[in-house]
């Protein structure tokens, strides 16, 4: 072996040697500790962390800036930037930002972007949301979305799906799937095969069948009160 090759190899093993000590040190540390930089370890748990975390199985902190990757689940008090887990990513308070979740996704408040493969549940949201096999959000101001089912209490904007849509309380914007339904009172557009509306409709039903009390329940085009 030569002198030159035997020294690369040398610097590569040290450089591999400090990379687990730092790991290692930023993830036993006691909990509750900030730490900055770099984590690579199996798990992390209840840390607040600035930085870059990959972990084999998952991550739990108090509060986390930067970009978070779980091989199982990603969750935290307050996220802000990017958290991925590959089975499930979870903002107990808030999640400012982009968060996936193989499974599924949510929390509290979400003011960005949150995808959930599955399912997506939360609080409330600024932003865009989206659940594959549902989506149930209380509050939603902007795009509430899902390909089977999207529910939600109160709608300032706009909530999609391929099959229904069902609003609570009051939808401000447009409702748009097969089957929509408004509980209490539509302010903009329901567009769908079926459109429900259990309270007043101020603004328009557009689709096959429209029923709204208080309205002449015209096929199509159903103006509201």
């Amino acid at each position: 072996m030569s002198k030159r090759n035997f020294g690369f190899r040398q610097k590569i093993l040290l450089a591999l040697l400090a990379l687990a000590a730092c790991s290692g040190t930023a993830s036993t540390g006691p909990e509750g500790e900030d730490y900055r930089g770099i984590i690579l370890w199996p798990y992390v748990s209840e840390r607040n962390v600035s930085g870059l975390s990959l972990n084999l199985f998952s991550g739990s902190y108090a509060r986390f800036t930067g970009l978070g990757i779980g091989g199982l689940f990603q969750e935290a008090d307050r996220f802000n930037g990017v958290g991925i887990g590959l089975a499930s990513f979870w903002a107990r308070e808030r999640m400012e930002g982009v968060s996936l979740g193989g499974i599924a996704n949510g929390g509290g408040h979400l003011d960005g972007l949150g995808l959930g493969c599955l399912a997506f549940v939360a609080d409330s949201q600024c932003g865009w949301s989206f659940g594959a096999l549902f989506s149930d959000v209380d509050t939603v101001n902007g795009w509430h979305d899902s390909v089977l089912y999207s529910r939600a209490d109160v709608v300032n904007g706009c909530q999609t799906s391929w099959i229904l849509s069902e609003c609570d309380e009051c939808l401000r914007g447009v409702q748009l799937s097969l089957f929509t339904y408004a509980a209490d009172r539509v302010e903009g557009c329901q567009i769908g095969l079926v459109n429900i509306a259990s309270g007043r409709v101020s603004g328009v039903q557009l689709g096959l069948i429209n029923v709204a009390p208080g309205t002449w329940n015209f096929p199509l085009v159903n103006p509201g009160q």
